[in-house]
């Protein structure tokens, strides 16, 4: 694919790292290369990859930012401490980023309340929301990230 010239990138989701590091040895410097898992980001960035398409991010895009200047520089330690926070709110999510988990989580840091549109139209349900309530609470208080 990074052969053909109207083609500039590939997002990669599988989240083997190990698949990574092939894919970027492989391809040109100026061929960009994204992760779309959220645990692997670290991992990925050190290794070369530019960026991310994550539903995470959306939640937290402090820590993703954080992330990522800390890689730049070198500081591997920071890196660590927010791949870590990364891989806490994934969890909570059970490793499946709604759209409509992510308003939710919106919602609890103060930004006004939206909804879902077509062909995602759902709302979490109550019993979703009561079950990854409190540990995004608990990591939104410990981190200052309420609105």
């Amino acid at each position: 694919l990074a052969k053909r010239p109207n083609i500039c990138g590939i997002k990669n989701t599988q989240g083997d790292i190990l698949r990574m590091t092939t894919l970027l040895r492989k391809v040109p410097e100026d061929f960009t290369v994204i992760m779309g898992e959220d645990q692997a980001l670290m991992s990925a960035l050190a290794l070369g990859a530019k960026g991310a398409v994550s539903g995470t991010s959306n939640m937290i895009p402090e820590v993703f930012v954080s992330m990522y200047d800390a890689v730049c520089a070198g500081d591997l330690k920071t890196a660590a401490h927010c791949q870590q926070q990364i891989s806490e709110v994934f969890e909570l999510m059970h490793g499946s980023v709604r759209t409509c988990h992510i308003k939710a989580a919106l919602e609890m840091r103060g930004f006004r309340k939206s909804y879902t549109r077509a062909p995602q139209q759902r709302e979490t349900t109550p019993e979703e929301f009561a079950e990854f309530r409190p540990g995004l609470q608990q990591i939104f208080r410990a981190e200052g990230y309420f609105g």
